[in-house]
């Protein structure tokens, strides 16, 4: 864990990211600079946003319904 007063002093919340290096033996945390990676960040971009009527909607639920 990381004492309060460094936390404090470096901004640091909880969820903050580190890149993690080591130094000449030491390990150092930093703040990552770069955006996350994960599946929900990129979902908004990669949506596909058109209108669809109720029955194509549907259309996959019934498949699995006839099986």
């Amino acid at each position: 864990m990381i004492p309060k007063a460094i936390r404090a002093a470096l901004h640091v919340r909880p969820g903050t990211r580190f890149s993690v290096t080591l130094d000449n033996g030491r390990i150092v945390l930093e703040p990552s600079t770069t955006k996350s990676k994960r599946l929900s960040d990129w979902l908004p971009a990669i949506q596909v946003r058109r209108k669809i009527d109720d029955a194509e909607l549907m259309a996959p639920v019934d498949r699995c319904s006839d099986a």
